[in-house]
């Protein structure tokens, strides 16, 4: 069940009126100034938007099948202070896993957002493509441990580096049903796994006490991905600051002990 995150993020000023929002860039070409190509993984499962305060606050995303009911209203979100949008405690995330938005693979999705700081602000619109409706993980045993880094993150871009577990795992096989990380100004964390394109992630916090969404930890996203002990996968961080060496803890299954064939 491939995952991919992606979306829109942009510093400015709209001045109290809809100006467009870049997309991200993407490592898979989704990408092209405000546009946002539609993938493979053409199914929304979840959804999340950061805007700061002033004007009307309002965010909406416009593509070719989307306009034949209006505009894509998103009526909830993240952030709302005079400053660059962070998620909040506890997190606002629009939960399509079981009746997931359909796009068509191909088209340009575009994010328009209406806000009016002080200053210039960052505004963002995150959303969870798949090609399938989500089965949570049910009748595992999950464990949970610690990983570290050691990257200073790029402000407003995805910026990939490794991860390094904080108590070596036993050799084998392993899922991913979770995951939180923290740092001054983390927005979002997304994997990349040796054996998919695809870069499933989760919401990030900033302080030890936020609460992250529940959709995010203990199989709530299903498996995220597999990987090999020897082989773990690097993540992606998209923060609204430079920040220094994220930490934070992953969800785990062993579907395997020992090397594989």
């Amino acid at each position: 069940m491939p995952m991919h995150l992606a979306g829109f993020y942009e510093n400015q000023d709209p001045a109290g009126a809809f100006v467009f929002v870049a997309a991200l860039d993407d490592p898979l070409g989704l990408d092209d100034g405000d546009d946002f190509i539609v993938p493979i993984w053409n199914q929304i499962a979840l959804a999340a938007a950061g805007l700061p305060s002033g004007g009307n606050q309002r965010m909406r995303v416009d593509g070719p099948s989307i306009r034949r009911l209006g505009r894509w209203e998103v009526t909830g979100f993240n952030g709302g202070a005079d400053a660059d949008a962070e998620p909040d405690s506890p997190q606002v995330v629009h939960d399509y896993r079981v009746n997931p938005l359909p796009l068509v693979r191909d088209e340009r999705l575009n994010c328009e957002a209406d806000y009016n700081p002080t200053l210039v602000e960052a505004a963002w619109l995150l959303f969870w493509l798949t090609d399938t409706p989500i089965v949570p993980v049910v009748g595992k045993q999950i464990r949970t441990v610690r990983v570290t880094t050691a990257v200073t993150l790029t402000l407003g871009a995805w910026t990939n580096t490794s991860m390094t577990f904080a108590d070596p795992i036993p050799v084998g096989r392993y899922q991913i049903v979770g995951a939180r990380f923290q740092a001054a100004g983390l927005v979002a964390a997304r994997f990349l796994f040796r054996e998919s394109a695809a870069r499933p992630g989760v919401l990030c916090v900033d302080d030890e006490n936020d609460q992250q969404s529940p959709i995010f930890r203990y199989g709530g996203l299903g498996v995220l991905g597999e990987f090999e002990s020897i082989a773990a996968p690097s993540v992606d961080f998209l923060s609204i600051s430079a920040d220094t060496n994220p930490s934070g803890v992953l969800d785990l299954i062993q579907i395997r002990e020992g090397r594989g064939a």
